[in-house]
């Protein structure tokens, strides 16, 4: 029985990696893309000494940074895109949205289920038809001066998530904005499909 088991698992492994690999594989050959920014929306900050209203004026400057300081924060380089269009007013309104009663945790460090990724993507209307990226930002965690995110390409028209990878990034920066836009920096460096 521990046999079977062993064997059974072991084909998953393979089906799972080689599933992983040719999504990589593919998005790494769309060219073309729309950048939805940073969607804080759902996310959890931990440990925080900040106000809701100041975290989420921290928000709207993040996603501000790939506009002013886009040399830097260079996504069609850091994911190797010809072709890349901004469209923040999507996230920007999302972020806007929060209810701020729940921003803020002190107890454990919050998740998010795969099945609420793909949900929460889902809900997007974009009205676009190609390829979207998005991270949604999981928990900016600030004992241990760590943000967590989820990168996701997703179809349009559809919501329906093509690739995702949990990532995180060590925060760094002076400021509560640039302090957590350094996360994101770092994610972005760092990035591999």
């Amino acid at each position: 029985m521990k046999k079977v088991l062993c064997a059974a698992l072991l084909l998953f492994s393979f089906v799972f990696a080689f599933g992983q690999s040719n999504q990589s594989a593919s998005m790494k050959d769309v060219k073309n893309i729309t950048f939805y920014g940073v969607d804080f929306s759902i996310s959890k900050a931990y440990g925080v000494v900040n106000t809701p209203s100041e975290l989420k004026k921290a928000y709207t400057g993040i996603n501000g940074l790939f506009i002013t300081e886009s040399k830097k924060f260079n996504v069609p380089s850091f994911f190797k895109k010809d072709e890349v269009t901004n469209n923040f007013d999507l996230v920007n309104k999302l972020n806007d949205e929060m209810n701020e009663s729940s921003m803020i945790v002190n107890s454990k460090k919050p998740v998010i289920a795969p099945e609420q990724l793909a949900a929460h993507v889902k809900s997007y209307k974009t009205g676009g038809k190609g390829v979207g990226l998005v991270f949604v930002a999981e928990c900016l965690d600030k004992q241990f001066e760590i943000g967590y995110y989820h990168v996701v390409f997703f179809d349009e028209a559809t919501g329906d998530i093509l690739y995702t990878k949990a990532v995180s990034g060590k925060a760094a920066g002076f400021g509560l904005r640039n302090y957590w836009a350094g996360s994101i920096y770092k994610i972005m460096k760092d990035w591999r499909y």
